[in-house]
């Protein structure tokens, strides 16, 4: 999917400081946006990481919004959403990184097993992941260089921290935590 054909798909886009975000629905919640194949396609896909996971995908919700901001390039020397981006602490942690004539474009969804937790179908609050992931991407950016020249993990942990701490008391997301328990900042 191209980052053009899911800005299509946004019922709001604004602006937070100069850089664009966008409120997409996910094929779950707006289906005759997407065909039924991809509707069942990304319902298998989510059922399945769920009972990778032991849960039950019945107990679950998956319609909901995605967030994405859209930079003029690239912030880090990584590409993709790993790296220091693992620790930028949106709902989900970023799920989505792609870079084409539109910028650089991260994005998170709510297709995850506590996402039935949170106001997922409500735009005001992904607008505020978006800007949570802006921070988080920014104090990245920040911290990357010296992220990439730590040789022992408590280092690479003080910078991993530096970007986990955007928000204050921030409990992880599963991403974040199987990392840390691993001993992978």
């Amino acid at each position: 999917m191209s980052n053009a054909s899911i800005r299509e798909r946004a019922h709001r886009v604004g602006r937070i400081c100069v850089f664009e975000y966008w409120v997409v629905p996910n094929p779950m919640m707006q289906r005759e946006l997407v065909g039924d194949e991809d509707h069942l396609r990304y319902k298998k896909e989510s059922e399945a990481r769920l009972r990778e996971q032991g849960l039950d995908p019945a107990k679950f919700d998956f319609a909901g919004y995605n967030g994405y901001v859209s930079l003029p390039k690239r912030p880090v020397r990584e590409k993709g959403y790993s790296g220091i981006l693992t620790y930028v602490p949106v709902h989900g942690g970023i799920t989505y990184a792609q870079e084409d004539e539109l910028g650089m474009v991260y994005g998170f969804d709510t297709a995850h097993h506590n996402s039935n937790e949170f106001p997922k179908k409500d735009g005001d609050w992904i607008q505020h992941q978006c800007a949570i992931m802006l921070n988080g991407i920014a104090k990245a950016a920040e911290v990357e260089k010296n992220y990439l020249r730590c040789v022992s993990v408590q280092g690479k942990a003080k910078h991993a921290q530096a970007v986990i701490d955007v928000i204050p008391n921030y409990d992880g997301n599963f991403g974040i935590n199987l990392n840390i328990m691993a001993g992978k900042p």
